[in-house]
């Protein structure tokens, strides 16, 4: 497909759209929810808002291993 994904410690793949993708939305999030806490697959739990009483969970991507091998759904 011409993704080339790196291999996380757990062996899933990893790609730059995963990491990118996550990026824009905690940028989203914390815009408009500056106090909330986001946990995010690609880059864990922001130490800041740790405490926070609303946390996002972002996994931007679910399937990464479909995207990775041209299956056309993911």
């Amino acid at each position: 497909t011409g993704v080339v994904p790196d291999i996380k410690d757990d062996a899933s793949p990893v790609t730059i759209a995963d990491r990118e993708a996550e990026q824009v939305l905690r940028a989203r999030i914390r815009q408009s929810f500056p106090a909330h806490a986001i946990l995010g697959e690609e880059e864990g739990e922001d130490a800041a808002t740790a405490g926070a009483a609303v946390r996002w969970i972002v996994d931007p991507i679910d399937g990464t291993k479909a995207f990775v091998t041209g299956v056309p759904l993911y």
